[in-house]
């Protein structure tokens, strides 16, 4: 596999970008996500993928990872993809995103109409507008 990186992005799961994700303790290919963020966070079983306009959240799937490595350790095949089932998009956040932070698997943003809102699982709530911007 032929890629260059600028950024790498520590994890569970070790990742570079364009996001090519690899189980650390066995050095073995996870999954491939065509993307490539400007800066990417993990929290337990959420990533969150940043993008300069845009912000997604990804459901990890630790049971299709586990279950793709340990067939890979047996002597499967990789493919080119990764495990499919490992990753799944809980959540697309499509406004400018100012602050962020993670509580447990919480996602709290600040968005650029300076609403505060948190994500959880598959469900938004609107917190608050706030007067001021908050650095």
């Amino acid at each position: 596999m032929d890629f260059f990186f600028c950024y790498i992005f520590g994890s569970p799961l070790f990742a570079v970008k364009t996001v090519y994700l690899y189980d650390i303790e066995n050095l073995i290919f996870v999954r491939k996500i065509y993307v490539s963020p400007e800066k990417m966070e993990w929290k337990k079983d959420v990533i969150s993928l940043i993008f300069e306009d845009a912000k997604y959240l990804l459901e990890v799937n630790f049971k299709a990872i586990e279950g793709y490595i340990e067939e890979i350790v047996n002597g499967g095949k990789s493919n080119e993809e990764g495990s499919e089932e490992s990753f799944a998009e809980s959540y697309d956040i499509d406004e400018k995103v100012l602050n962020e932070f993670f509580i447990d698997n919480v996602f709290i943003y600040q968005s650029e109409k300076n609403k505060l809102i948190y994500i959880h699982q598959k469900y938004l709530m609107l917190l608050l507008y706030l007067k001021n911007i908050i650095y």
